[in-house]
């Protein structure tokens, strides 16, 4: 990975102190078609935040960093370049590690296309208004109840069939015995976020980002459809 924190940084008001936004949202763009899409709904977002973003290549970081820089509520926006490895969960994951303490609450959203189906646009556009465009009712209902760690958009309808491990529980106990929790036993019907986009908070997940993730955790991009450690994390 290289990181062009110093290159693609930008500071509103030129201050460089982490943590004085309650909120992070980290977003994963590969498909950089899909960028102009995701800023709109960045936008929607009122709170002050800190935006990190991951993308797979150089072209594409300085594309991105000129267009999001224009125009949305951040405090700090910070890009970095990384191999397509591990779809969007590898670059959330190594990306928030060392940042997540900093923070109260934090998003995680991409630029998603599922090409294997026929509802992709419409089930990307339906994860991004739930989460982004109604921001300010899931802060509020994450302030007034602190036992709630982590909120998933309702599935899309064309999901709902396949709300459960398929072959993926192996993949999630590996990710369990990595972070330190016992093993999983769960009814087969699972409710996750389907999609892996969520908002949680970080007190609640905090165990996922102690593990020291490295690339070489995940598997090359082979277009898998099931059974790899992302599709355990997204369970998990």
């Amino acid at each position: 990975a290289i990181c062009l924190e110093d290159c693609f940084t930008h500071l509103e008001d030129n201050r460089e102190v982490m943590g004085d936004v309650r909120s992070a949202i980290q977003v994963h763009i590969h498909y950089d078609d899909i960028a102009s899409e995701v800023l709109l709904s960045l936008r929607a977002v009122r709170q002050p935040f800190d935006c990190f973003i991951t993308t797979t290549s150089f072209e594409k970081a300085v594309s991105i960093f000129n267009l999001f820089k224009k125009g949305f509520n951040y405090r700090r926006l910070e890009i970095l370049v990384v191999r397509n490895v591990g779809r969007d969960v590898a670059p959330f994951l190594l990306q928030l590690k060392h940042r997540i303490k900093h923070y109260e609450y934090f998003c995680h959203v991409h630029a998603k296309k599922s090409l294997h189906s026929d509802f992709g646009n419409e089930w990307r556009k339906e994860l991004l208004g739930q989460l982004l465009n109604k921001n300010e009712g899931i802060l509020e209902l994450l302030d007034s109840n602190p036992n709630i760690g982590l909120i998933n958009p309702t599935p899309h309808p064309r999901v709902k069939p396949f709300l459960g491990w398929a072959q993926n529980l192996p993949y999630a106990n590996i990710v369990a015995r990595k972070i330190g929790i016992p093993e999983i036993n769960l009814p087969n019907v699972v409710d996750f976020p389907a999609g892996n986009m969520f908002w949680a908070r970080a007190d609640a997940v905090r165990q996922i980002f102690e593990y020291d993730w490295q690339e070489r955790d995940f598997p090359e991009e082979l277009n898998q459809l099931n059974e790899t450690i992302m599709h355990g994390i997204e369970r998990i």
